[in-house]
């Protein structure tokens, strides 16, 4: 990618940001593994959220003014509802660092779908959880099988931390995910 220098938001932030579009999003990657075991556990370069297909149009309404580009192969274009992005990089200027990392889920029949393997679903209510004060994190399982393509030692650590503290429910979806995708 180009222009990579990154001052993620603070899950405050976020939460100021994308609470009054009353789309349905939950904090995802590392930060949401962390948000799961109540504790920050490894240094973090950006901040993801997860939202689903059809609510990009009213995120970037929100956030009128920002920058946002679709991240694919490589590559940063700027971005439009018709790129069908699942990445999409948001900054609030031209000369800001990126701050925020949109992550567009599938939907199909009012189900997320695993993107890389649509035989893996899950119903949207269980896609993610709340912690203590109410921060909508994407549960750890989904997390883990996101990470699961290309495992990096951030992802290892991720997975060390997470597993122990997974019900036997969630092992058993996500190990029947992995077998599956």
């Amino acid at each position: 990618m180009t222009e990579s220098s990154w001052s993620a938001l603070s899950i405050d932030d976020v939460r100021g940001l994308l609470e009054p579009t009353e789309v349905s999003w939950w904090i995802a990657g590392g930060v949401a593994i962390d948000l799961f075991v109540g504790r920050h556990t490894r240094p973090h370069e950006d901040i993801d959220v997860q939202i689903l297909r059809g609510s990009e149009t009213a995120v970037a309404r929100q956030l009128a003014g920002w920058e946002l580009y679709t991240a694919k192969e490589g590559r940063l274009t700027s971005w439009s509802i018709d790129d069908n992005a699942h990445v999409i990089w948001c900054r609030p200027t031209a000369t800001a660092p990126w701050a925020l990392e949109l992550l567009v889920a599938d939907i199909v029949d009012n189900r997320w779908t695993y993107r890389r393997d649509h035989r893996v679903s899950r119903s949207i209510e269980e896609l993610g959880d709340r912690t203590g004060e109410g921060v909508p994190f994407l549960r750890p399982e989904i997390q883990l099988l996101y990470k699961s393509k290309r495992v990096r030692t951030k992802d290892e650590a991720d997975f060390r931390v997470a597993l122990p503290l997974l019900g036997d429910p969630a092992r058993a979806w996500l190990r029947d995910a992995l077998m599956i995708a």
